[in-house]
């Protein structure tokens, strides 16, 4: 798995500067490196992530160092929150004594400063403890009729796909604390759920197959049967796997 992050200071609330800016953190789950149409990929349709490709900076030599796990989701979001690498952070064989000090994590250090700081999106495989330290967090997994919930009030259905409007109601906030704002959908990763006028604007049949593609790797490096790569028939078809890069695209 890979994911992508975006880190990016918007929402200048009319002010030209500012001495603290609000901070939104995208961090998708799975998100390609070229999962962009500013960066690179034949028709995907991203029209405001290439508009913050286009005002602001792009890390395209960024990469997850590493895992101690079969999957990178958890601890690239564990890095990123705790500022260590893979081998230090918690749960880690060479952690070291105080890794696990919520008062370390960004949240706590932005808080810290002045902060008010929002969490919305992956609950799972996201580290669960450095989540417990935003101020607000609401958790969504694309699971229960996608209608995510409040953490500090689990009964409570937070608005249908909040993260379409979270970030938006977070700038009309008239708060004078500036605010960090850790947006974290559980997409473009499978079960790849997207609403359906974003799956009718990707036609399988003209999507285009890498020039890579083979219906089976030549050589099994031990991981091809995890459960990733049962979701898709063996060998591979042209078929299902335009399939799965549409689903993809429009999740």
């Amino acid at each position: 798995m890979r994911a992508f992050f975006l880190l990016l200071s918007a929402c200048f609330a009319g002010q030209l500067l500012a001495a603290r800016p609000n901070i939104l953190h995208i961090h998708a789950d799975d998100h390609r490196a070229d999962g962009l149409g500013a960066l690179g990929a034949p028709g995907l349709i991203t029209p405001h992530l290439d508009t913050l490709v286009a005002r602001g900076m792009t890390f395209t030599r960024a990469y997850t160092q590493g895992s101690m796990i079969g999957a990178v989701c958890t601890p690239s979001r564990t890095m990123m929150l705790t500022g260590r690498s893979w081998q230090r952070i918690p749960g880690a064989k060479s952690a070291r004594p105080g890794a696990n000090d919520p008062q370390t994590f960004l949240p706590s250090v932005l808080a810290a400063a002045g902060y008010r700081t929002w969490h919305m999106g992956k609950g799972g495989n996201a580290f669960t403890e450095g989540l417990k330290t935003f101020q607000t967090s609401i958790l969504d997994d694309a699971k229960d009729g996608d209608r995510p919930r409040h953490r500090s009030r689990p009964r409570e259905r937070a608005p249908r796909r909040p993260h379409d409007r979270f970030p938006e109601g977070a700038c009309r906030r008239k708060d004078a604390a500036p605010f960090y704002a850790y947006l974290a959908p559980p997409v473009p990763h499978d079960p790849r759920s997207a609403e359906p006028r974003f799956h009718a604007m990707y036609d399988p049949a003209r999507i285009a197959l890498s020039p890579a593609f083979m219906p089976q790797h030549p050589w099994d490096n031990g991981e091809m049967a995890v459960r990733d790569e049962r979701l898709a028939p063996w060998p591979r078809t042209e078929k299902d796997t335009r399939q799965q890069t549409a689903d993809y695209y429009a999740a």
